[in-house]
């Protein structure tokens, strides 16, 4: 009994040995091609306008992007806080820049922010950090 107790153990650790050092029947060969899955989103990285530029009204933003060559059409987006608050372009050719004249009446915050989105999929998008608006001549005072 406890011979045949012993073999079954051998036997069990060989036949767990030889199986882990096997290669999968069903595995490709690595030949140094990534294939990427479709479904992977690829980052747009904005470069400008950067975090906390301040930005008058009638001045012109630079906005512009780093993205992957599949990119071709483009929308660009301002936002105040998290609300839409205009559409700058909307399917445009990917340049990965755009300049954008800021109306004379334009709103003053420190809450703007620009996405950039790729036009077939909406998930493909980058977003600035907030920068602001502010119309140096109109001075608040606080009573």
């Amino acid at each position: 009994m406890k011979n045949k107790f012993y073999n079954i153990l051998i036997l069990s650790i060989i036949f767990l040995y030889y199986a882990g050092c096997r290669e999968s029947v069903n595995e490709a060969p690595d030949i140094g091609i990534t294939i990427k899955d479709p479904g992977t989103i690829e980052k747009i990285n904005i470069l400008a306008p950067v975090k906390d530029a301040i930005f008058e009204p009638g001045g012109l933003i630079q906005v512009r992007w780093l993205s992957s060559e599949s990119l071709s059409k483009i929308d660009v987006f301002l936002f105040r806080k998290n609300m839409l608050k205009q559409t700058l372009i909307s399917n445009q050719d990917n340049r990965g820049t755009f300049d954008w004249l800021i109306p004379l009446d334009f709103d003053n915050s420190i809450h703007y922010s620009i996405k950039v989105v790729n036009s077939s999929r909406e998930t493909n998008y980058g977003q600035s950090g907030s920068f602001s608006i502010k119309d140096s001549t109109k001075i608040k005072i606080k009573p």
